[in-house]
């Protein structure tokens, strides 16, 4: 019941998980006095909150230089919904403040895999969601990554972000085809500023 758990967590918003659950089940392996010898399996990670679901497998090892793997799928997941709904004003403040790179970082290597039937994400509903990221040496890219939008097609494989780096520098590489350019421009109007 993630309700009970925010009223001892203070950090957890109480009203954004109300009605949320959570399970899982993990399983460690090795001596804690010796983080590289440690290996931790999530066999079960399933959250349900709102109308969103989420559920994670994943195995990490060597927590002195962790190597992840991760599965992620959901038949929902409704970003709208589960973000803050004054997200880009924080994002600004964020943006004004320099942010320092963080070398510890570039240790981190984890692969995660994604089936996400539906996705809900600044009002467009994006579609068979699938893919592979890669984080390397600080690097996180996309190796694999399609979605269904506007009645098309668009592949993501190729898009990458430094986020070791405080600035973060980004790529986005994206490949569109058979989007209805009707509703593209008529989903895409209504979320224009001055309207």
């Amino acid at each position: 019941d993630l309700e009970k758990l925010a009223r001892t967590i203070p950090a957890i918003p109480v009203d954004r998980v109300r009605g949320g659950r959570v399970e899982a089940a993990l399983r460690l392996r090795g001596d804690p006095a010796a983080p590289a010898s440690m290996r931790a399996e999530l066999q079960r990670l399933d959250l349900r909150l709102g109308a969103s679901d989420l559920q994670i497998t994943g195995v990490a090892e060597n927590l002195d230089a962790p190597r992840i793997e991760a599965a992620l799928t959901s038949r929902l997941l409704d970003l709208d919904a589960l973000l803050p709904a004054d997200e880009g004003k924080a994002g600004k403040a964020a943006e004004e403040t320099e942010r320092e790179d963080d070398p510890s970082l570039r240790a981190l290597h984890a692969m995660a895999r994604f089936d996400l039937a539906r996705v809900r994400l600044k009002g467009r509903l994006l579609e068979n969601v699938r893919g592979r990221l890669v984080l390397e040496d600080g690097v996180l890219r996309i190796e694999e990554g399609r979605f269904d939008l506007y009645g098309g097609e668009v592949r993501a494989a190729g898009t990458e972000a430094a986020i070791w780096r405080g600035a973060m520098p980004f790529r986005a590489r994206l490949v569109a085809q058979n989007v209805d350019v009707g509703r593209l421009l008529a989903g895409e109007s209504d979320r224009r500023p001055d309207r």
